[in-house]
């Protein structure tokens, strides 16, 4: 079982944020492959470009905690709350699923991450989180909370390095089929370098797959774990990144 502490130090990792304007919200994922913050880096942003990434966490119910003049104790997990995130790049704000930013113990919440920034630079972000429970003290179930702040994350805001939205055929790259259903295949030769690499991303901005390729060589990627809906591909040849979006059916 995970101290309090640290699993406060987890959950307080990933945080998303969104533009205010846009008042969007995430969904949290039916399961998680454990406690805590899932992905555990941030996309890089893009000045002046609209950024979007959601981040899910999931709150423990059970855990051990060490009290003062008793050792280690039972303790319960009532709920956590997030209830502040520091240093965000200017245009960039968060929300959360809920309204108060708040998961009961052994729900899954998530925090949506977006905006657009005209500031280049490393953004160290502090996410404050407090968490609710009680503890097992010589039979007795006490109240008890804490806070905690985790200094995990980071944004990194780049300047453009060259961005092609790739939505009609005159564009130089093309993802293809589309619809696609097990394979996507990728007309990469336009970049005119022999690699490149791959990511495909929910309509969330959640990065799902990462991959390299070689160019030249007829290449494809498996999305046959991909449900069936609307993802965006990224193809970066180091210097310039092309997007295109496709449905899996």
């Amino acid at each position: 079982m995970k101290s309090i502490a640290k699993i406060t130090f987890l959950i307080v990792t990933g945080i998303f944020f969104t533009n205010s304007k846009i008042q969007a919200q995430c969904t949290p994922a039916s399961s998680l492959p454990g406690f805590g913050i899932f992905p555990d880096t941030m996309a890089q942003a893009t000045r002046n470009i609209s950024y979007q990434q959601v981040m899910q966490f999931e709150a423990p119910i059970d855990t051990m905690i060490t009290v003062p003049n008793f050792g280690k104790v039972n303790a319960k997990i009532d709920s956590i709350k997030i209830t502040n995130v520091l240093g965000l790049p200017s245009g960039f704000t968060y929300q959360c699923n809920t309204s108060n930013c708040k998961v009961n113990g052994g729900e899954i919440g998530c925090v949506l991450m977006s905006g657009t920034t005209s500031q280049t630079g490393n953004y160290p972000l502090k996410v404050l989180i407090h968490t609710y429970g009680r503890a097992n003290v010589l039979g007795s179930w006490l109240t008890m909370s804490q806070t905690d702040t985790n200094a995990h994350y980071f944004i990194l805001v780049n300047n453009p390095t060259g961005i092609f939205e790739l939505i009609d055929r005159s564009q130089p790259i093309k993802v293809y089929p589309n619809p696609a259903q097990n394979k996507l295949y990728i007309d990469a030769k336009p970049i005119g370098t022999s690699s490149a690499l791959v990511k495909v991303f929910d309509v969330q901005g959640k990065l799902l797959m990462e991959n390299p390729i070689d160019v030249y060589n007829n290449p494809s990627i498996d999305i046959s774990i991909l449900h069936s809906g609307i993802y965006f591909s990224e193809i970066s040849d180091g210097t310039k990144i092309f997007r295109a979006k496709f449905i899996v059916k």
